[in-house]
This record gives structure tokens, C-alpha cells and sequence, in this order.
């Protein structure tokens, strides 16, 4: 029965080192990924902002937006609004493995206590003697005088 158990914890703990380690290595590919996302939104956000300003020019006082205007304004949003996905899924990316490699190492510690439980704290006991008590003449009850009236 132990045998069995500790065949199971030992196998339980291969499986989760392997997932650590698998998350630790992904992480530096992760943060470059996040890297280049950043640096791609970046991007975006100037070729969006020149897009804006040269479409402002290019409306000129008429105020009108032609639809070749629009459709490269909303084209452009849309290469920048990509980016920003492409920046958030990196960084959850990012957060998940490093969650991942926290919580393997925990549940790895749990499993080495489980494997090797901490010894139970014994309580010490200190005897004390109790003081005599001065002489009072604990059978006698007093009661007081205005509950006597009554």
C-alpha cells in the first residue's frame, strides 16, 4: 500500500516537473514574442497617427472624406487595432507561463511535504505549583444586608 503510493506521488511529481520545465523554457521565446508585439504596436501607432494627420490635410477644408480616404483610414485602424490584439495575447502568454511555473513549483513543494511530512510539534508541559490559598472560610456565605429585608 505505501509502495503504490509513493509509485504514485513519484510519478504525480514527474508529471509536474515536466510541466514546469516545459513553461520555464517556452518563457524567454514568450518574451521575445512580447517584445516584438510591443514594437509592432508601436508601429502601428506612428503609421496610424501619419495616416491621421495626412488624411486631415488631404480633407482640407471641405470636410468631406472620400471613400478612398475612409477606406485607408479604416484600414489602418484596423492593421493598429490588430496589433494591440497581437500585443495582449503575448502578454497573457507571457502571464500564463510564468503562473504555471509558479504553481507547479508549489503544488512541488506540497507533494515533498506530503513525501516527507514535517515532524508534529510536542507540547511541552511545565509544571506550575499553585500558591496556598489564605485562609478564608469558603462554607460560610454572606449575604447582603438590604437582600436580608426582603
Amino acid at each position: 500500500m505505501m509502495n503504490e503510493i509513493a509509485e504514485s506521488l513519484a510519478a504525480r511529481r514527474a508529471e509536474l516537473e515536466a510541466e514546469r520545465d516545459s513553461a520555464f523554457a517556452a518563457l524567454p521565446a514568450a518574451r521575445l514574442a512580447y517584445t516584438a508585439a510591443f514594437r509592432g504596436l508601436e508601429d502601428a501607432q506612428h503609421r496610424w497617427n501619419r495616416v491621421v494627420v495626412l488624411v486631415d490635410r488631404g480633407v482640407g477644408e471641405t470636410g468631406t472624406l472620400s471613400v478612398a480616404l475612409a477606406d485607408v483610414l479604416q484600414a489602418e485602424r484596423a492593421k493598429y487595432d490588430a496589433s494591440g490584439a497581437a500585443l495582449r495575447r503575448a502578454k497573457d502568454h507571457v502571464a500564463n507561463l510564468q503562473w504555471v511555473v509558479e504553481a507547479r513549483n508549489l503544488d512541488l513543494e506540497q507533494l515533498d511535504r506530503l513525501a516527507h511530512p514535517p515532524k508534529p510539534a510536542v507540547a511541552t508541559y511545565e509544571v506550575v505549583k499553585r500558591p496556598q490559598p489564605q485562609s478564608v472560610d469558603v462554607d460560610t456565605i454572606v449575604f447582603p444586608a438590604a437582600s436580608r429585608a426582603a
